[in-house]
């Protein structure tokens, strides 16, 4: 992770030169909980990194345990928060419902805010279905 700040910060600088690497570190334990998440979702781990993954998360400085909901779809799971994100005039809040039993993600909710203004298309919710499968990939039809 501090690598990969290392790179950001030195990015940062091609579109804004002030930038400091400190400005990424003080986020540190955000980014710690979002490449957390990902393993998750993304990628088709083993249920024990999975779960190593979320008992990480749950314990990372700054992350929130809002306890037992159900998503969307009306499944059942743990509810986290990531820390908020403020950067200037936008914040960005993120929360997670995890399934504990298969250690799976079932939702990510998103609130993205400008000036106190909601940013239409950067919020909301997905909810995941997370699997094995033998079906071929299909194009979703148009909605």
């Amino acid at each position: 992770m501090r690598a990969w700040i290392d790179w950001a910060a030195e990015d940062a600088k091609t579109s804004s030169p002030k930038s400091k690497k400190e400005d990424w570190l003080v986020n540190l334990d955000r980014y710690v909980g979002e490449y957390l998440t990902r393993l998750l979702y993304e990628n088709p781990v083993p249920f024990k990194v999975r779960s190593a993954a979320y008992q990480v998360l749950k314990t990372t400085k700054g992350v929130s345990d809002l306890g037992q909901v159900k998503d969307p779809l009306d499944r059942p799971g743990q509810k986290v928060a990531l820390p908020t994100l403020e950067q200037k005039s936008t914040v960005l809040k993120e929360q997670f419902i995890v399934d504990t039993k298969t250690m799976t993600l079932l939702a990510h909710y998103v609130d993205l805010q400008d000036g106190g203004k909601q940013l239409a298309g950067k919020s909301g919710v997905e909810t995941y279905k997370v699997g094995w499968t033998d079906d071929k990939p299909a194009v979703p039809a148009a909605g």
